[in-house]
């Protein structure tokens, strides 16, 4: 025989009650500011971040014009060739 005092259906919390405590509980992702340097071509502020798609440029122009300085070879790099090293050319 059931008593007065205990309830037919277990009672739980309610549902926004539940939530709440999950929001809560939940480790918070950290909300940090986002980086910014200046564009190595013109020197403008950008963000290097995801959301900058020509990342660490500011535009895709800068970002172009770049690589054509690359392609170009005014950015090439400079070789010292050790003459000693070199492989001979006759075999030896």
């Amino acid at each position: 025989m059931l008593s007065a005092v205990e309830p037919l259906i277990p009672l739980r919390r309610p549902i926004r009650a539940r939530i709440q405590s999950q929001i809560h509980t939940a480790t918070p992702t950290p909300m940090t500011a986002p980086r910014i340097a200046a564009c190595p071509r013109c020197g403008t502020s950008t963000r290097l971040d995801p959301q900058n798609v020509w990342r660490p440029f500011c535009s895709e122009r800068c970002k172009l014009i770049d690589l054509g300085d690359w392609m170009s070879g005014r950015y090439a790099l400079p070789v010292t060739e050790d003459p000693e090293a070199a492989p001979d050319q006759d075999g030896e």
